[in-house]
């Protein structure tokens, strides 16, 4: 649906979660362009500083919410990519589809 609806804002998720900075960071780690371990401290400040907007917020914060913050970050640019590849989806057994034209048509 953010597809669809706010085009512009769908075309930059892969690149605003911790994926892409942190896995840039570590190529040029790699590469010798910068230390290696600014990759892993990125990482290190990227969850820290969402672990403490988390706390400052009174949500959950533990180790397992981290691990889990990490593994959003990885999918994202797989489900990203799933999601442009097309427009057919099932939502709690209902079969849906969003197109331009078919939310024209719903209007």
């Amino acid at each position: 649906l953010p597809r669809v609806t706010f085009p512009l804002f769908f075309s930059m998720e892969p690149i605003v979660g911790g994926f892409f900075p942190i896995a840039v960071t570590l190529l040029l780690g790699i590469t010798d362009a910068i230390p290696l371990w600014s990759a892993l401290a990125l990482g290190l400040a990227w969850y820290v500083a969402e672990a403490l907007m988390a706390i400052s917020l009174g949500w959950n914060c533990t180790l397992r919410q981290a691990a889990a913050w990490v593994m959003r970050d990885v999918a994202l640019p797989a489900l990203w990519f799933a999601a442009i590849s097309g427009s057919g989806f099932e939502w709690r057994g209902n079969l849906m589809n969003v197109k331009k034209d078919s939310l024209v048509e719903a209007d």
